[in-house]
């Protein structure tokens, strides 16, 4: 039927025409729900009509990244139809599209390529004018050494907790280890032991062996182990005399794993391999090692790309990090909070600061300032694209601003409304004039209302903004009034985090930093690597997300547990739902969440079974060293160094004597900071081995 409407150059109906076959078996199935035959003929013909629709599409799928390419009008070489957002589809999958000669391409957008560019253009714009990513060497040893302590948050492909493990286990040193890193990280090469296999073999610890001598130069770059299709294709022209399109032919056998395909493959490569000399049973083990291995087996062409564009992106974060995370934050800006947190975190901690917004700095998108990295407009939310091209042309057309008073005196509010600045305030875009933000935030109604007389006089020619000194407004500064209520930290921190998202200013979880990773605390990044059922215990903010009321009537809550790497979301019921509604200041507050990880839909989540506040006083740091090598003097100098009761924590010092045994000795207690800069001290004065442990005493 179709064949005949496109005869007849009917292409819109035949375009129909095999969609509406499914409405049609629905109608005819309701027809006969509702008819009024006997049950036992009414069931024939359910079963008959469900054998007629047995095998056809169910519903619309669109491929992301597949595209049909054709030299006429596809809709004369298969039915269409609309799929959403503008899409067309066509109505056959991509078997068949093959089977009628059409070609599905998948071009994949990746937005890595944006962030190349970006960082590119920042390089050029503050740095080296001539910049050219496609001219650097692919043999760097720093760009390798990087790789290979798993420091690669950010690198394309290579960022994930079980990627860095694997890198760290290789330590590649080569490029090609890079493009087998791309194509082992998966679940069936890291299930079936292929991954530590290929690691054993590099490192010597395993013997490299080759099923024949003549597959040496096919296999030698993996230390004999099959890991891409194409090496499947080499082995099968050298071995049995394939030419390079049956081979291809034999790699598609494979993959698909079709029996009968396969059991014809197989007899021809143990012909060709006779033909040429080979045993023939020898070259049957081989051929069923590559159908083994054929499952695993990845496009080497596909992993080499992936692999340039990793190294593309880690020669960016080792010699222009500012620039190129710059680029990574503003492709996260406004869509994905946990990333930017994961970003900020890891630019703090190869030392990049991240600039409060500014009103007189920022720009758009986040924007390289030296070492350190400005955050851009664009991350605060409820700020339109209006109001901060508004304050750019402004700030352009008319110097700096010199204040709050002066920048509402200057820009648009309509465009520029109270509540963008509310979230200009809240986010620190003021910061730089030395006024804390809730006594700007507490004169914003004032200061507008003073902004909106000054514009009024200068609407009737009494003054202008930038005439000469008899017609220019005299307005000043002063009329921010400095005794309205300031904001504490926390309150501060609070704003900053409901308007960009996350903290930029400082983080309630700072103190506490060095010691929760010391004590074994791990980063909530890394949750999602653990195998579900874990007992974890985890460090973070909590925040509300939703209250369920269940069945039974008690009360339930969904939290957001987070810190500086990321998120991860908590189920509380009852009782720790209790405990929970007592913790002060939810939101800015650090917590100590302990329970266990349920995984949910692929994505693990903590069921949590107690939670307390993280305060000093759960943290205990022992120093240990070398007692026989201490003089008098250093041990005094030591003495001054420790805390004098200046905290909660306790701190305890061991002194080993070889032979002798050793003293522990209870000096005290300190503040996290002052223990922390006592073990820097003393390490300093010792000038030998010091061991410091911290541990958690909950």
């Amino acid at each position: 039927a179709y064949q005949e409407m496109l005869n007849h150059g009917d292409r819109d109906s035949a375009t129909k025409g095999v969609f509406l076959l499914g409405e049609l078996y629905k109608n005819i199935y309701r027809d006969v729900l509702d008819s009024d035959v006997p049950p036992e003929i009414k069931n024939k013909k359910l079963i008959e009509l469900a054998c007629a629709v047995e095998g056809s599409v169910r519903n619309i799928g669109v491929h992301a990244g597949g595209v049909i390419i054709s030299s006429i009008p596809v809709v004369d070489i298969v039915p269409l139809i609309p799929a959403g957002d503008g899409v067309i589809a066509t109505q056959f999958d991509m078997k068949d599209i093959e089977e009628v000669g059409l070609v599905k391409f998948d071009l994949l957008a990746i937005e890595t390529l944006t962030i190349m560019s970006d960082a590119v253009n920042y390089i050029k714009k503050f740095k080296k004018a001539d910049f050219d990513l496609d001219d650097i060497e692919l043999d760097d040893p720093k760009i390798y050494e990087m790789l290979g302590r798993g420091d690669t948050i950010g690198i394309f492909q290579l960022e994930s907790s079980g990627m860095q493990k694997l890198l760290r286990d290789l330590v590649p040193d080569c490029f090609e280890d890079i493009i087998a890193v791309n194509a082992l990280y998966r679940p069936g090469p890291l299930g079936g032991g292929m991954v530590d296999q290929f690691i054993n073999r590099k490192h010597g610890r395993e013997a490299i062996e080759y099923p024949f001598k003549e597959l040496e130069y096919v296999l030698k770059e993996t230390y004999g182990i099959i890991v891409y299709q194409e090496q499947v294709q080499r082995i099968a022209s050298t071995l049995a005399g394939y030419s390079l399109g049956e081979a291809d032919l034999l790699r598609r056998a494979m993959g698909k794993k079709k029996p009968a395909e396969m059991a014809k493959q197989k007899e021809r490569f143990i012909a060709g391999a006779k033909e040429k000399g080979h045993d023939p049973k020898k070259a049957e083990e081989v051929f069923d090692l590559m159908a083994k291995f054929a499952e695993y087996g990845f496009n080497k062409a596909h992993a080499a790309v992936y692999a340039l564009t990793a190294y593309k992106t880690a020669y960016l974060k080792n010699y222009y990090s500012a620039e190129f995370l710059s680029a990574l934050l503003t492709s996260k800006m406004g869509k994905d909070v946990d990333s930017a947190n994961l970003y900020i975190s890891d630019a703090i901690a190869h030392g990049i600061k991240i600039l409060a917004p500014d009103v007189n700095e920022s720009f758009y998108d986040f924007e390289p300032r030296g070492k350190n990295i400005r955050f851009g407009f664009g991350g605060i939310k409820n700020i339109g694209t209006s109001a901060i091209d508004n304050i750019l042309e402004e700030r352009a057309a008319g110097n700096l601003y010199k204040g709050l008073v002066d920048f509402c005196c200057r820009v648009d509010t309509r465009r520029v409304n109270k509540k963008t600045l509310e979230h200009l305030i809240k986010a620190g875009a003021f910061d730089s004039y030395g006024i804390n933000r809730g006594i700007l935030f507490n004169n914003l109604d004032r200061v507008m209302n003073y902004a909106i007389d000054i514009k009024r006089e200068i609407e009737s020619g009494q003054c202008n903004l930038f005439g000469d000194a008899s017609t220019t407004c005299n307005y000043s500064e002063e009329m921010v009034d400095m005794n309205a209520a300031p904001w504490d930290t926390q309150e501060q921190l609070q704003y900053e985090k409901e308007v960009i998202g996350f903290y930029i200013s400082s983080h309630p979880l700072d103190m506490y930093d060095s010691a929760l990773r010391c004590s074994g605390v791990p980063d909530i990044y890394s949750f999602q690597h653990v195998p579900p059922e874990s007992s974890i215990i985890a460090a973070g903010v909590m925040t509300l997300a939703k209250e369920i009321v269940t069945k039974t009537g008690y009360t339930m809550g969904i939290y957001t547990l987070e810190d500086k790497t990321g998120s991860i979301e908590v189920v509380a019921f009852k009782d720790a739902y209790k405990e929970i509604q007592k913790v002060p200041g939810m939101g800015s507050t650090p917590v100590l969440c302990f329970g266990k990880l349920s995984n949910d839909s692929g994505v693990n989540k903590i069921m949590v079974e107690r939670i307390k506040l993280l305060e000093e006083k759960d943290f205990i740091l022992d120093i240990r060293t070398r007692g026989d090598h201490i003089s008098r003097d250093v041990m005094g100098n030591i003495c001054n160094a420790l805390p004098k009761n200046s905290g909660f924590v306790p701190l305890n010092m061991e002194l080993v004597f070889p032979n002798e045994g050793s003293i522990v000795l209870d000096v005290g207690k300190g503040s996290l900071n002052d223990c922390t800069t006592a073990c820097s001290k003393i390490k300093e004065m010792i000038g030998r081995e010091v061991t410091v442990k911290w541990s958690l005493g909950v």
